[in-house]
């Protein structure tokens, strides 16, 4: 019987670290993921986790919580602790960012860290609750989900699995490779080798051009760019029209 599949640790740090760097709203991704990996919630459960879920009025965590009944996926209340000290830490930085972005906050600082009792612990980047799904399934059953923040998670791991592609290449290629992919993977790839910030990851992402060419060089332990963004194949006067962007 084939195995069941394992994110080993060494992946989860490795999701950490792209999240930390790639993207608007790193302190949510890196928060985003250790609440999923430490308590084992689902996207739309998280969607729907409420800042008084997790912090007490004082705005300390509450040791013991609970996945409430009308959010929980099979509508039964389960437990769920918050004492990991990287899922405090995570939160933490995550909570900081949102008093200073103005994010789903009130005047009384005091209370629950200054955000609003009763809204979600997540939100979207322009400080929006991430809009859930309802429909109704055969048996006449409420069932919701919310696919923008599946999205997200899937982002972060797609992120992931960009500077791990890389990785393999190296370790398990010789000689040259070929990789196909779109402008987001491309560039967000070029940003970790040069170790940009998020916003300059998104201007090379505007700046490819279809079809573009972009060589990585294979060092013993990590890879350089050697040259990015190449039309090479279309540098002739007949394939002026050719020449689009993403």
């Amino acid at each position: 019987m084939a195995k069941a599949p394992v994110i080993e640790d060494a992946q989860m740090r490795h999701a950490f670290k792209v999240a930390g760097v790639t993207g608007q709203t790193t302190a949510r991704d890196v928060a985003l993921l250790h609440v999923l990996y430490g308590t084992g919630m689902t996207a739309t459960e998280v969607a729907q986790l409420g800042v008084a879920d997790v912090l007490d009025e004082c705005g300390e965590f509450r040791r013991q919580s609970e996945v409430r009944a009308g959010i929980s996926f099979n509508g039964r209340a389960r437990p769920v602790f918050w004492v990991n000290t990287k899922v405090c830490a995570g939160l933490d930085a995550y909570f900081a960012e949102r008093l200073k972005l103005g994010h789903g906050i009130t005047a009384w600082r005091s209370q629950w860290r200054g955000l609003v009792q009763l809204g979600p612990v997540f939100l979207t980047s322009d400080g929006r609750p991430f809009t859930l799904t309802t429909r109704r399934t055969g048996a006449g059953d409420t069932s919701r989900s919310c696919e923008s923040l599946t999205q997200v998670i899937r982002k972060l791991h797609d992120q992931a699995g960009i500077e791990a592609a890389l990785q393999q290449a190296l370790a398990y290629h010789e000689g040259k490779v070929l990789l196909v992919s779109s402008g987001g993977p491309i560039s967000t790839a070029a940003g970790l080798l040069l170790n940009l910030q998020p916003m300059a990851i998104i201007e090379l992402n505007l700046r490819l051009r279809n079809s573009a060419v972009s060589e990585f060089t294979a060092l013993p332990t990590r890879h350089v760019l050697l040259s990015w963004n190449s039309l090479a194949h279309l540098d002739h006067a007949d394939y002026a029209g050719w020449v689009t962007y993403a």
